[in-house]
This record gives structure tokens, C-alpha cells and sequence, in this order.
């Protein structure tokens, strides 16, 4: 089903992008809506009622007047009054128009089918509809999109995104040998079916500088630092005294100076131990103290500090883990530091037992970067079981095609991939057993375009 692209459209309303994404709580009826945990409105314009499918019997006459009862702030009766209706799910315009804002109580009721005429009295999307034609007619905001076409999905993805690869997890060997790791990232750095790359630098002086020149030369847009050196099992970035403190800013200062001489405009950073269930409130306190602080060293080489959720309870176990609580704590610290955003690491989720769709949607307002991989949860005997990134489509593995499909529909539904402001999608994964890393991209890549003509 295509989605209209609604994030253009609001991105530069003031407050649009967040009211869009608020979790709708506390109501029975979206407790009964099938197996979402979180329900936004936003949910129910791309879903168009069908979100609720699985509620039971008369819950939809209802929905409308709880999400009217429980949103604000809500466009004015006026206003609506003045909007056009968007285009409907099968591109019609709505055959009554403008529409009175009673008729927005019946937001929630299953939409026709295709084909089906749409009109207000059925369907679901018009209390969207007309919020965000009402938010977009505010001075200042850009037009409001077309539907996007049932044949776009028969474009390129690169139409749509810019690909990328980490280069560390795809050469291990990286770690044992810094001759290998100048040479391997230099060879990645030139390939000519990605545009972006996330990489770490050897430490040795002669294989740094010549990592370092191959990286600059590249032409590669958004390349991003990632601290896969930092040993944050055995010093978390959350340290409390003051010696480990001082050891974590020296490390991050060292890797901030790396990063700034590959021209990069984002670092990846995660918190690292203790996990929730050892942590105490001074922790949570010192890694927030320590965002502050990196984005401080960061803000001068125009680089975006992009904290990536962990799992906290089965194998990293790290303190920030939960999509919404690192997006909490990005927004809580954005006035003072605003060079703070989210790098979503799907191959995660499954470990952190959050759906896919839920998280994406929880981390659109604050959402700069998105790495696909996979992991392994269902076995623990598995010998890949954790997360240790094998190929994506491993057999007991969590992401594979019709996952990555999943994936690809949410990031649309956000406005995350578009073809005038397309977002970055960096592969991340180990060789698979037996290949070559050159054998493992192939495939990856085969993959991530047969879920791209699924989608």
C-alpha cells in the first residue's frame, strides 16, 4: 500500500514532527488494537484504520473521539474549515469538501479498499488529513506532498537512500592487523556502489595517515565515525570517579581528533556498562553529563554526536537500551547541545524486543542514520547467538528479507527515505562463514533490493 510522505510537508512546522510521533496512552481501545504497544497518530494516517484491524467489534466507532479527546494541540474548527482534503488512499480527492470538524470523530473506521470510493464518512484518515493540511497552510511551511506513487517502489533504492558499509565488523582482522585495516579501508573507500561509509582508524601513526588520506579523498557523503575500539564492556561511558571519567574523555578526545581528520560529520557512540539492572542514579547522571561533553568537543568540526541503543538485559547489556529513552535523552539535552541525534542499529531490536515499526516511528524526530544487520536471539546455543552481526539472512538469524521489507516500509512511512532528502542505509555485518567479504556485500546487497521490490 503506498504512504503519503507526510514529514516534508510538517518538518518545518514548529512542534509538527513531535505532535505527529505523540504515543497515544491509557486507553483501552488502543490496548485492544492488535499487537502494537504504541500508537500514534501518525500510525493511524499511514494505516488509515487499518492499524486496528485486530480491535474488537464497535471499538472503532470510538477511536476518533479518543484520539480527539487525548491530542493536543488540535487545528482549530476554523481552520479545517479553510483546508483542502489531502489525496485519498486510492489518489481521489475526497468527494465533500471542506468538511466539518464533527465529521473528524470519525477518524479510525476501516478505509475501503482499493478501488472503493473514499469518502469522509468511511474512512480513516481524516482527522490527519486535515492537521496536516492545516499545519502545512501555516507561514513558512512548504507545500504539502503528493501521494507518493504505487510505482515508486519499482525505483531505485538509491532513488530513495544513500548505501553504505561499515568497514570494521566486514574485515575483523582489522583489530589484529593495522596494515590490514589502512589497506581494506582505503579498497572500501573507493567502491563505487556506495556513497557513504562508517569506519574507525588505525592507531599506529604510519597506517592512520594513510587511512586517513584514502578516507578524504573519497568522496563519500556523511561519512561517520564509529568507536568500535572503545572497550565499553570494561569502561562505560556512564564512569563515576574520577580517574575512569578522565581515562573515557582522553580516549573520546584522541577519537574526535580521528574523526575530524577524515572530514567526518557523525560519531557513533553508545553508553556502554553498567546495565539498568546494575545502575544507580549517579550513572545515568555521568553519561548525561558526558553527551553534554561530547558534543561540546564535537560542535567545532561540525560533527553530530549519534547515540545508538543497545540491548540491556541479553548480551551487550548496556545502560541506555530502550529506542524511547534514548530519544528522551537526546530531546532533554537538544536545547544546550544540539549536535545530538539517533543512529538506529536494526539488528538490535529484536534483542531489545522492540518491532520494528515501533521503533522507527519512536526515533524519527531525532533519527540521522539507520544500519542494517542481523543477530541471533531464539538459540542460545547458537554459536553467532548475541549481538555479533552475522550476515543478514543467517540461517536462526532475526533479519532477512522479509524483514528487511518491514524495515524499508517503516523508514518510507516516516519520511526517512525520500528522493529529495534521502537518508543514509549502512550495511553492517561480518563475512558470511566460507565468503569473502567482496562474496557477503553481493548478497547483502541482493537482499536489501529484493526486500526493496517487496516493499
Amino acid at each position: 500500500m503506498a504512504r503519503l510522505p507526510l514529514e516534508p510537508a510538517v518538518a518545518a512546522v514548529p512542534d509538527a514532527r513531535e505532535w505527529l510521533h505523540r504515543p497515544i496512552r491509557d486507553d483501552p481501545v488502543f490496548r485492544r488494537a492488535g499487537p502494537r504497544k504504541r500508537i500514534t497518530l501518525l500510525n493511524i494516517y499511514n494505516a488509515g484504520g487499518d492499524t486496528f484491524s485486530n480491535a474488537q467489534p464497535g471499538a472503532h466507532a470510538n477511536i476518533g473521539r479518543n484520539v480527539a479527546a487525548r491530542t493536543r494541540p488540535l487545528p482549530s474548527p476554523e481552520m479545517a474549515a479553510r483546508t483542502r482534503p489531502l489525496p485519498s488512499p486510492d489518489g481521489r480527492e475526497d468527494a465533500a469538501a471542506p468538511i466539518p470538524w464533527s465529521a473528524h470523530g470519525r477518524v479510525g473506521i476501516p478505509r475501503p479498499r482499493s478501488g472503493a470510493a473514499c469518502t469522509p464518512a468511511d474512512n480513516g484518515y481524516t482527522l490527519l488529513r486535515r492537521t496536516v493540511r492545516s499545519l502545512s497552510s501555516r507561514p513558512g511551511a512548504p507545500p504539502t506532498p503528493t501521494r507518493r506513487n504505487d510505482n515508486a517502489m519499482k525505483q531505485p533504492l538509491e532513488t530513495y537512500a544513500c548505501l553504505g558499509l561499515v568497514h570494521h565488523l566486514l574485515y575483523p582482522d582489522c583489530a589484529r592487523d593495522e596494515a590490514f585495516h589502512a589497506r581494506t579501508l582505503a579498497a572500501l573507500a573507493q567502491r563505487a556502489d556506495i556513497e557513504t561509509l562508517d569506519c574507525c582508524l588505525p592507531m599506529a601513526a604510519p597506517w592512520q595517515a594513510e587511512a586517513v588520506q584514502a578516507v578524504r579523498a573519497c568522496g563519500k557523503r556523511d561519512i561517520t565515525f564509529a568507536t568500535h575500539f572503545f572497550p565499553l564492556r570494561s569502561l562505560g561511558l556512564a564512569a563515576t570517579t574520577a580517574s575512569e571519567t578522565g581515562i573515557v574523555r582522553v580516549l573520546l578526545r584522541e577519537m574526535v581528533r580521528q574523526a575530524a581528520s577524515i572530514g567526518a560529520t557523525g560519531f557513533v557512540f553508545a553508553s556502554g556498562r553498567p546495565s539498568p539492572a546494575e545502575a544507580e542514579p549517579r550513572h545515568y547522571e555521568a553519561f548525561r553529563d558526558l553527551c553534554r561533553w561530547l558534543g561540546a568537543e564535537l560542535a567545532p568540526h561540525g560533527i553530530t554526536a549519534l547515540l545508538e541503543p543497545f540491548d540491556t538485559t541479553i548480551d551487550k547489556r548496556f545502560l541506555y537500551g530502550s529506542v524511547q529513552q534514548c530519544v528522551d535523552l537526546i530531546r532533554n539535552l537538544r536545547p544546550e547541545s544540539p549536535n545530538l541525534g539517533i543512529e538506529l542499529d536494526v539488528a538490535h531490536l529484536p534483542l531489545m524486543g522492540e518491532p520494528f515499526e515501533d521503533a522507527i516511528q519512536t526515533a524519527a524526530p531525532v533519527l540521522q542514520r539507520v544500519h542494517l544487520g542481523n543477530c541471533v536471539l531464539k538459540d542460545p546455543t547458537h554459536p553467532r547467538y548475541g549481538d555479533t552481526h552475522p550476515p543478514i539472512g543467517l540461517p536462526g538469524g532475526e533479519i532477512d528479507v522479509p524483514e528487511l521489507t518491514r524495515i524499508l516500509r517503516a523508514l518510507l512511512d516516516v519520511g526517512y527515505l525520500q528522493p529529495d532528502q534521502r537518508g543514509n542505509l549502512v550495511l553492517e555485518m561480518t563475512p558470511w562463514p566460507g565468503k569473502t567479504p567482496e562474496e557477503t556485500v553481493r548478497d547483502t546487497f541482493r537482499r536489501l533490493h529484493q526486500a526493496w521490490e517487496n516493499a
